[in-house]
């Protein structure tokens, strides 16, 4: 039983010492290194962390001389993904991407107060992806009464995700979401406005994207759609349409209440 026992410890032991070898390397020479901030290209600075994979994150970047980035006005973070050769996998994941992927070698030397300091590995080349630190860009409410609608700032040209929900209040002809209209409270509801000898066209009520009508989708009880499409860089302006027949009719949103809430969520290249 003594020798069972003593066995067993044996046995723990190892097992621990090879889970600690696991969690600090992957038996090629890389080691995780924890989180700290570094200096970089005489201005900059940095949050590095490093995987047993290899993988490198770089995050709360810092440029006191100018930009945080040349990509957008936003902040962004950055991934390097060692490339062939290296345990880690390089592609990165396109979700999101402000730029496409671009290659860094690290043939600095690994001095104190520079980022490759326990970080990259000397020689070895990266795969750099880099994402948004907030994908979400805007937020915020449409004005039903507002002919103008809202203007939002996209912080670079890409995909991106709208979402809007709630419903605004034709009058007293009843609610209208970001792509129907209801007069009975939504017991039913229609695609437009045809109502006691008014055909306003199908895309009355609508939420106009940049001042163009866009496809919703079918009807949802929650009043809740999303709407993607490739956007440019710039100014975004959202607004109810309330006239007929496509032709907008300003001196009809002073009845109007209530607005319409929206977020945008950049999606990446």
């Amino acid at each position: 039983m003594k020798k069972f026992l003593a066995l067993l410890a044996v046995l723990a032991v190892g097992v621990a010492a090879w889970s600690s070898i696991a969690l600090a390397g992957n038996g090629n020479g890389i080691t995780a290194t924890p989180a700290s901030t570094q200096g970089f290209n005489g201005s900059y600075s940095a949050t590095f962390v490093r995987s047993a994979s290899g993988i490198i994150n770089e995050t709360n970047r810092v440029n006191s001389a100018g930009p945080q980035n040349g990509w957008t006005s936003s902040d962004v973070w950055l991934q390097f993904r060692p490339m062939p050769g290296t345990p880690a996998n390089p592609t990165c994941d396109p979700t999101g991407l402000v730029t496409a992927p671009f290659t860094y070698v690290n043939d600095q030397p690994s001095i104190a107060g520079n980022a490759t300091s326990g970080y990259f590995l000397p020689g070895v080349s990266y795969n750099v992806c880099v994402y948004l630190v907030n994908p979400g860009v805007a937020s915020g409410t449409v004005d039903s009464q507002n002919p103008d609608g809202s203007s939002v700032s996209l912080p670079l040209a890409g995909h991106y995700r709208i979402d809007v929900s709630g419903a605004w209040t034709n009058s007293s002809y009843g609610p209208v979401d970001a792509e129907y209209t209801s007069t009975d409270n939504w017991t039913t509801h229609e695609d437009g406005f045809d109502v006691l000898g008014w055909n306003l066209g199908p895309n009355f009520g609508d939420l106009r994207v940049g001042g163009q009508f866009v496809d919703w989708g079918t009807y949802n009880p929650s009043h809740a759609y999303s709407y993607t499409a490739a956007l440019p860089a710039g100014s975004l302006n959202l607004g109810v349409f309330d006239g007929q027949n496509g032709q907008l009719e300003p001196s009809w949103y002073g009845d109007n209440s209530g607005s319409l809430n929206y977020t945008i969520t950049y999606l990446g290249q």
